[in-house]
């Protein structure tokens, strides 16, 4: 598969083209929700509206995961990836009105600019009644919930 370094364990993101970056990201979020929630991941021909992956608890919550392969990042001439991600989260949260919505990328790569820019999404659309909380890559997605 590649991606891997010979002498560890991380993967190198930069290292994967986006069709074994998705199916990573896909494998990790089906195992960690196994049991606990219902996954369904998207099938993006003719575009996914926002969602790659969305989880679905028993009581009804939603989260959708929006995975963008940018190992690059989102400045200097990959400055157009912004607008992507944006359109992506608008959509998704006009058309799904998740609980949460969650950004997964390579992120170590992310600058401050680019995560500010995350942070502030929910403030291009906020559904009624969800104060967007703006929670982004900082935190570990495949962590098991409690």
């Amino acid at each position: 598969m590649g991606g891997r370094e010979a002498d560890g364990d991380k993967i190198q993101w930069a290292r994967l083209n986006q069709l074994w970056f998705d199916r990573i990201v896909e494998t990790l979020l089906m195992r960690k929700f196994r049991g606990v929630a219902t996954v369904d991941v998207v099938n993006g021909r003719g575009g996914d509206g926002g969602v790659d992956v969305s989880v679905t608890y028993p009581d009804g919550r939603l989260v959708i995961y929006q995975l963008k392969y940018y190992p690059e990042g989102m400045s200097g001439g990959f400055v157009g990836r912004r607008d992507k991600v944006k359109k992506s989260f608008v959509q998704a949260v006009k058309e799904q009105e998740p609980h949460e919505w969650v950004l997964v990328a390579p992120c170590n790569n992310f600058t401050n600019p680019e995560k500010s820019y995350i942070r502030r999404l929910p403030e291009a659309f906020t559904p009624e009644g969800d104060t967007g909380d703006g929670e982004v890559c900082d935190h570990d997605p495949f962590q098991r919930p409690p």
